[in-house]
């Protein structure tokens, strides 16, 4: 994946618009300090692809919308 755009917000979460303009990215930041908590310097985590593609994916990298179902209680 190509280096995401500005992002729109900076902190323990980054929010970036998907490249694709449909759905938006959002990066994480661990083991933060007060100081690093407006920077977001912390240890970097992978992107979560909230993109109707990056969902599917997301989906059948958990075994189909059957296993994801059973996961789900009410």
């Amino acid at each position: 994946m190509s280096t995401p755009p500005d992002p729109a917000e900076r902190g323990r979460y980054v929010l970036y618009p998907h490249p694709s303009g449909r759905g938006m990215l959002i990066g994480r930041a661990t083991g933060l300090c007060d100081r690093c908590s407006s920077c977001g310097c912390g240890d970097q985590q992978e992107l979560i692809d909230l993109s109707p593609a990056g969902i599917a994916a997301t989906i059948k990298k958990m075994g189909g919308l059957g296993k994801l179902r059973s996961a789900i209680t009410l």
